[in-house]
């Protein structure tokens, strides 16, 4: 599971609940203000978000290559990464080296 999202000062804590959990670990694995950013449009609404992921990762002699795409949802939001990153071989997931990452957010409109 990856750190929570990060709290203003003075703000209180929250959490969403990802469905499926395992979106969570995917969701950890970005730099903070990226989490922040995929997770700001839920906070003050409903609490079960809807995520979906695709990822295809590379593993070279000294380093992997990681292709994600990832997409929180509800009825009224939606926000997206694309997202490319190369790790070293025996480096913890902090010391990743982000190539890209391109962020979308869209309120939906009711039909």
């Amino acid at each position: 599971m990856g750190p929570p999202p990060p709290v203003r000062p003075g703000a209180p804590v929250e959490r969403l609940v990802l469905d499926p959990p395992e979106a969570q670990g995917v969701l950890g694995h970005f730099p903070l203000e990226v989490q922040d950013f995929l997770q700001r449009p839920f906070l003050a609404g409903q609490r079960t978000v809807t995520a979906e992921w695709y990822y295809e990762e590379t593993v070279q002699p000294r380093h992997s290559d990681l292709f994600v795409l990832l997409c929180l949802s509800t009825d009224r939001d939606v926000t997206a990464i694309e997202a490319r990153r190369s790790l070293d071989r025996g480096a913890t997931p902090d010391r990743a080296r982000w190539h890209t990452l391109t962020c979308h957010r869209a309120r939906l409109s009711p039909r």
